[in-house]
């Protein structure tokens, strides 16, 4: 399925192919989506819950927050705004997360580096189903464990 719309906000449940949804002002949610996931806001939140297979959820500005079990190359990305990302038990990926002026935190022991640019990231699992890239240019990352 594929959603644009220039202002305004995007709401998806309960599907199972997947969702392409971009909207130049406005948030966007998906709750219980399997497949690949295509969000991106200009200005506005990026929610993501109990997502299943690939997710790419990026805003320019805003925050994002992402839990599910994910797998493929998946991004959650904010240019200025904090980044939420809670894994499923099932998530086999590399995690690699960073902010350019912000905290960075996890809930899975893992060292955090820098002062200003602060990054963290380490294997959830044993990271073979995918990697996943937590960013935002201004605002906090923090990667928890989810159920």
């Amino acid at each position: 399925m594929n959603i644009k719309t220039g202002a305004g906000p995007i709401s998806a449940e309960k599907l199972s192919k997947g969702l392409t949804a971009t909207t130049g002002a406005g948030s966007i949610k998906t709750v219980d989506v399997t497949g690949n996931l295509a969000l991106n806001s200009s200005a506005g939140e990026v929610r993501v819950e109990g997502a299943k297979g690939q997710v790419k959820a990026d805003t320019s500005a805003g925050s994002v927050h992402l839990s599910g079990t994910i797998s493929g190359d998946c991004l959650a990305q904010s240019g200025a705004g904090e980044v939420v990302v809670r894994l499923s038990s099932d998530s086999q990926v590399k995690v690699d997360a960073s902010t350019g002026a912000g905290s960075a935190e996890n809930g899975f022991g893992w060292p955090i580096q820098g002062t200003v640019n602060r990054s963290t990231g380490g294997t959830v699992g044993d990271g073979s189903k995918g990697t996943l890239k937590v960013r935002t240019g201004a605002g906090a990352v923090r990667v928890e464990k989810g159920n």
